[in-house]
């Protein structure tokens, strides 16, 4: 496990996502999140140290690794557990609006173009100077004003030019045009059928397998159940939500397995790329068009020896 003290070397900023940590006295801290692995607990050697006061906390509670655009916490053994918007975990990803609690310490994930301004935290102006962003504020508030003029400008030409523009003469000779008839104007699309309460129902319960399955690391798993849920209720937003997340995670793990698989197998270590390749193959459930799918199962064959 790594240490809480490497915990603090930084290796490249994700300027995309901050956390906010609101600690049991009251206080209100923001820090942006990095790449690597941030370890969280009441050690103050900790790259994110919690109030020694709260006892509900654990010295090394939880850690969390950004690794790309993906952003993962894990319990590293607490006592009272770690909560991802009020369920417990061991793992989860998480996004902007996630809410993590450890003890009595409570941390959001946000995104660092509107950050939650931590209350009474904001220092004096300086007499007389204005500060960075109350001026990158007031420039981005005059180019939007110029945009919104020119706009208006742009649409007085065309009223105009419109306005001006000659009618076409109707000679009195020549014969009306038929207007369309009623019989083949295109008629409205039907809407779709609402879903019965018991589809609903089971749905709902399908989401809630495919919580379970994600929560424990079963993506595969996870989709298939989101996918038959969106099935019977295709109305469900949050739904649709998982499901996309799910599908995104999915394809970034499949990509890497199938590189280092691939890796291994130039350096001739077998074990490795045996292990890569059958990761792939889980993943791959319902993917079989996948061209990383169909090399990874040639690939493992041949090491098995079960293909030629």
């Amino acid at each position: 496990m790594t240490s809480c003290r490497e915990d603090l070397t930084i290796i490249r900023p994700l300027a995309a996502l901050t956390l906010t940590v609101r600690d049991p006295s009251g206080r209100v801290r923001q820090l942006p999140l990095a790449q690597g692995e941030l370890t969280v607990g009441r050690d103050t050697s900790c790259g994110l140290p919690l109030e020694p006061d709260d006892a509900s906390a654990s010295r090394r509670h939880a850690s969390i690794v950004v690794d790309g655009p993906t952003v993962t916490v894990t319990d590293t053994g607490s006592t009272n557990g770690l909560y991802v918007n009020g369920v417990r975990v061991e793992r989860a990803v998480l996004a902007p609006g996630d809410e993590l609690r450890l003890g009595r310490t409570v941390c959001v994930i946000a995104s660092a173009a509107s950050p939650e301004a931590p209350p009474g935290n904001a220092g004096p102006a300086r007499d007389g100077v204005a500060s960075p962003s109350r001026g990158r504020s007031r420039r981005r508030l005059f180019l939007l004003v110029g945009v919104l003029a020119g706009l208006l400008v742009l649409l007085g030409l065309l009223v105009y030019s419109k306005s001006e523009a000659p009618r076409p003469v109707v000679s009195a000779s020549a014969p009306a045009q038929p207007s369309p008839s009623p019989a083949t104007a295109p008629e409205p699309e039907a809407e779709a059928a609402a879903p019965t309460p018991e589809a609903v129902d089971k749905a709902d319960d399908l989401a809630r397998q495919a919580m379970f399955f994600y929560n424990n690391k079963q993506l595969a798993l996870a989709i298939d159940a989101w996918e038959k849920a969106m099935a019977l209720d295709p109305r469900n937003a949050q739904t649709a939500k998982w499901l996309v997340r799910a599908e995104s995670e999915r394809d970034q793990l499949l990509d890497k397995h199938y590189r280092d698989g691939i890796t291994a197998m130039k350096y001739a270590r077998v074990d490795e790329a045996k292990a890569s390749f059958r990761f792939v193959m889980e993943l791959c459930r319902g993917q079989s068009a996948d061209e990383r799918c169909q090399d990874a199962a040639r690939q493992l064959g041949q090491l098995e020896g079960r293909t030629p």
